[in-house]
């Protein structure tokens, strides 16, 4: 069974999203934890892609909705298709 574990922040709050992060790997070795981009930098993408660990929305939210709110409302959009649950931290 894959379970999708899923937390969203934006480019302002990305530094709490390290607390959750650390505490989640010592916690749930080997879980798949992802952090969806509710409106990341290019570098904070770049850094969770590089650890397989970025979520986007797919289709992606449009431009004229982009605000975290906007963002939290369409998770199911970030959910990857194998999934067969989804837990949102």
């Amino acid at each position: 069974m894959r379970i999708d574990y899923l937390t969203g922040t934006d480019a302002r709050t990305f530094p709490q999203c390290f607390i959750l992060l650390q505490s989640f790997e010592r916690s749930a070795p080997g879980a798949r934890f992802r952090v969806c981009d509710f409106g990341l930098t290019g570098g904070q993408r770049r850094f969770l892609g590089s650890r397989g660990q970025l979520a986007t929305a797919n289709p992606p939210v449009p431009k004229a909705l982009d605000h975290p709110w906007f963002h939290k409302a369409a998770l199911g959009t970030f959910v990857k298709p194998d999934t067969d649950a989804v837990r949102l931290v």
